[in-house]
């Protein structure tokens, strides 16, 4: 079985919420290295989407089996 992992960052905007999702986030990520992470997302407005605050954060694993 193949498994996947994928760091989702979400925030809050004038529109809703917005995600960003990352695949391959590193070992070992610990949730105030996401926080800084996001907080300097939100300061320097880095994607051109002005995210207003932190909504969460969540570590995502999937695994697939390949049948054929």
């Amino acid at each position: 079985m193949e498994t996947t992992r994928r760091l989702r960052m979400i925030f809050d905007t004038e529109d809703g919420k917005w995600m960003l999702s990352l695949t391959d986030p590193k070992e070992g990520l610990t949730a105030a290295e996401v926080e800084a992470a996001m907080n300097t997302i939100i300061s320097q407005n880095i994607f051109g989407i002005p995210p207003l605050s932190i909504v969460g954060a969540e570590l995502v694993e999937t695994g697939t089996t390949v049948l054929l």
